[in-house]
């Protein structure tokens, strides 16, 4: 006799909670949709609605920070995640951080071939990684890779005729090489990390790469 199976029962969500990443996300969609089914928006305009749909998302984030004094720290989607003041304070800066970026890149864009939607469409999504990463480290990682996808999108899109297309064909070639030799590659790597010296040495060499790189920017 076959078993009763149990009906699912997922986990209560609290929309309002997720409202300032709803709030970038359904921005950076309407952002793409119009900007892709217009003409060139007038100088200042791309900047302009970035900066404002970055406002309302650190508004929203300010509304829940003074929820969450009043009534405590609590957890969404069956406690994966964790909400508190820390998590809004980063939410906060991150917002403030998309508005200046918006505003002050918008000159320098000005003109050049990154001149479109796609950038300021960059900076949120890019944002919402960063929200996310505030919130659990892991599920942030899949809002980087949707970054990075976006960023690859602009970048191909430079290109004329045939290029975009053997732009995005290597790119796609080189996540599967990248992505592939990752897993491999800490399969075989794994019994040397268990050493806490190991995990040392890999932290040095990431600074230094990180600091080579400032160093590339500044002199540039």
């Amino acid at each position: 006799m076959l078993q009763q199976i149990e009906p699912f029962v997922g986990p209560e969500i609290n929309w309002f909670a997720f409202s300032p990443m709803l709030t970038l996300l359904v921005g950076t969609l309407v952002l793409m949709l119009v900007g892709a089914l217009t003409p060139q928006w007038p100088k200042g305009l791309y900047a302009f609605a970035t900066a404002t749909i970055a406002g309302a998302a650190g508004v929203l984030a300010m509304v829940q920070w003074d929820d969450i004094t009043d009534n405590g720290t609590r957890t969404l989607v069956g406690g994966v995640i964790a909400d508190d003041t820390l998590s809004m304070f980063i939410t906060i800066t991150i917002c403030i951080g998309v508005i200046l970026v918006a505003l002050l890149s918008d000159d320098y864009l000005r003109g050049t071939p990154n001149d479109g939607p796609e950038m300021y469409a960059l900076y949120m999504v890019a944002a919402i990684g960063g929200i996310v990463m505030a919130l659990r480290e892991d599920v942030g990682l899949s809002w980087l890779i949707v970054a990075a996808v976006v960023l690859l999108g602009a970048i191909a899109n430079q290109r004329q005729g045939a290029g975009r297309w053997v732009f995005g064909a290597g790119a796609v070639t080189a996540s599967f090489c990248w992505f592939g030799a990752l897993g491999f590659g800490a399969r075989f790597l794994a019994p040397l990390f268990e050493s806490v010296r190991a995990w040392r040495v890999l932290d040095g060499l990431i600074a230094l790469t990180m600091w080579a790189l400032a160093a590339a920017l500044l002199s540039g």
